[in-house]
């Protein structure tokens, strides 16, 4: 799940959807089901209430782990944390690339290689159509963010100068 939770920030842009979807931090099952084990999580209490695929259920019910004093992190939320801040970098970047004044402070050479890299990432969720989490795993994810950082931090010396 974590490389799939690093590539999240991708696919709703490029799917043209906006959010994540169904996400939840801690519903864990708590409510005991017909057979006294607990089976039902607290989103699952009124299955009358269900709108289709609006429910939580039919999301990710839980980012964190149950620990003796209440959530803990696992790697699922890590590796989302990791990707909001992936998504934050993009964000900032594009925001710099639509202001005109931004664009300008960037320089053409910076601004085309944001554009290129910005590109080649929406260009990877494109491409993997049904081809799943072991294609993601080895396309490059890594450098790609690598890329998106080190872009991040030239746009932000830019813009302060």
């Amino acid at each position: 799940m974590g490389a799939r939770s690093r590539s999240m920030d991708v696919y709703p842009k490029a799917k043209g959807t906006r959010g994540l979807g169904r996400l939840g931090a801690d519903f864990w099952p708590v409510l005991k089901g017909p057979r006294g084990s607990r089976s039902y999580s607290l989103a699952g209490r009124y299955p009358e209430s269900y709108w289709g695929q609006l429910n939580l259920n039919y999301g990710i019910p839980h980012l964190l782990g149950r620990g003796r004093n209440g959530p803990v992190p696992t790697v699922r939320s890590e590796a989302f944390r990791e990707n909001i801040q992936e998504v934050e970098a993009r964000v900032f970047i594009e925001k710099a690339l639509t202001d005109g004044a931004g664009k300008a402070r960037l320089g053409e050479d910076l601004a085309r290689r944001c554009r290129e890299a910005l590109d080649k990432r929406i260009r990877m969720c494109l491409h993997s159509g049904g081809e799943g989490l072991p294609w993601f795993v080895s396309s490059g994810w890594n450098r790609r963010t690598e890329e998106l950082f080190r872009l991040a931090a030239e746009v932000a010396q830019k813009l302060a100068s």
